[in-house]
C-alpha cells in the first residue's frame, strides 16, 4: 500500500480530471466553436418551416379514404398483436 501522499494525489486527480473537463466541455464558448456548425449543417434552419404544407397534410388526414385504410392498418395490427 503506498503512503498518504500518494492517496492524496490520486484523490485530486480522481477530482481534477472530471472538474476539467466539465469546465472545458461545458463551456459555452466551446458548444458556439464545435457544435453549432455541426448543428447548421444537418438541421435545417428554423425560418424554413413552411406552415402551409403542414396544413395539407391536416387536409389530407380527414379524407374518408385514407381514414379508413389508417383504420383498416390499425386493426390489422391488433389482430396481429393478438
Amino acid at each position: 500500500m503506498a503512503g498518504p501522499s500518494l492517496e492524496m494525489f490520486r484523490f485530486a486527480m480522481y477530482l481534477a480530471f472530471p472538474i476539467g473537463y466539465m469546465l472545458y466541455f461545458g463551456d459555452p464558448a466551446w458548444y458556439e466553436r464545435f457544435v453549432m456548425p455541426y448543428r447548421e449543417r444537418y438541421m435545417p434552419p428554423e425560418t424554413d418551416f413552411d406552415l402551409r404544407a403542414s396544413l395539407q397534410q391536416q387536409s389530407i388526414l380527414t379524407e374518408p379514404a385514407v381514414t379508413n385504410t389508417i383504420r383498416e392498418w390499425k386493426q390489422i395490427d391488433k389482430e396481429r398483436l393478438i
